[in-house]
């Protein structure tokens, strides 16, 4: 059997075998090729005790340790992960189910510790490569209402889409809280930072999602910062002598956005971008 999608290959074949240009690259059984690389070196997950004697076992935090995982979207647009065999019935044979569970999630952490993520999209002809990618989520999120703290690490992040790398070992964090009204779908931004490679972005506000429309009233500022570090953010396609560049100055950004938006709205917004001392110039150039 010759196929391109993953899922049929993984349901119907006990060994696959890989071409590329003619030549085998991986011949083994569909489970090692098509999930290769998902793994996890730890899972550990918190339990409340008294909760076993209990009618609901709740589970308080989850952490997973050092998780790699390759996702992979062909030419023809399959997906590696979409294994799932296709529902062919046609009746609807749903049974409507009045049991209760003995499982609760009463989570109140969420951690992924030193994660690994290769994305490729090659229909898209975009691809993510993340390394050292460390999340921490804390809040009880059994509430309706709860304040959820967040701090997130990134080492190194390479995006490339049609060629260009628009970002390449960028440097990323966040930290922050927002309240969250989970049943009304509205999030307040209470002075969280984000930070890429040396610019750090401070923003607050808030967002609400009732219905289509979102409503949202959010600021945005980043305090003085090296104008260089802002030109380090350029994709590479069009800063090839970006090491021999010469920059001095400082800038600072201050933007909002509120109001709407829709199919047929769109919030009003506003930038003030402010650079003091301004100094470029290439070596090779006797211009600045």
């Amino acid at each position: 059997m010759v196929s391109h999608d993953p899922s049929e290959m993984y349901r119907l074949s006990n060994r696959m075998i890989v071409l590329d240009n003619g030549k085998v690259i991986k011949d083994d059984k569909p489970k090692e090729i098509l999930l290769r690389g998902k793994s996890i070196q730890k899972f550990s997950f918190e339990l409340d005790l008294m909760s076993v004697f209990g009618e609901q076992i709740k589970v308080r935090s989850i952490e997973v340790t050092k998780p790699v995982v390759n996702a992979l979207i062909n030419k023809e647009g399959f997906a590696n992960w979409d294994i799932a065999m296709p529902d062919s019935s046609t009746e609807d044979t749903t049974i409507e189910d009045t049991s209760s569970t003995d499982f609760h999630l009463a989570l109140k952490r969420f951690a992924i510790v030193d994660a690994a993520i290769l994305y490729d999209d090659q229909e898209g002809n975009m691809s993510a490569k993340i390394a050292g990618l460390n999340f921490d989520l804390q809040g009880d999120m059994s509430l309706s209402e709860v304040v959820l703290k967040i701090t997130t690490t990134i080492k190194s992040l390479t995006y490339k889409m049609d060629g260009i790398n628009y970002l390449t070992k960028a440097n990323i964090g966040f930290d922050g809280e927002i309240d969250a009204d989970m049943e009304h779908w509205v999030y307040t931004f209470k002075d969280n930072n984000f930070r890429l490679n040396a610019i750090n972005t401070a923003f607050a506000g808030k967002i609400a999602m009732p219905d289509e429309t979102i409503s949202m009233d959010l600021s945005v500022a980043i305090d003085k910062s090296k104008f260089k570090d802002l030109l380090s953010l350029v994709p590479a396609f069009y800063m090839n002598d970006y090491n021999d560049l010469i920059a001095k100055g400082d800038f600072s950004l201050k933007a909002s956005v509120k109001g709407d938006y829709n199919d047929s709205l769109m919030p009003a917004y506003e930038v003030a971008l402010l650079v003091n001392n301004g100094y470029v110039k290439y070596p090779d150039l006797p211009s600045q």
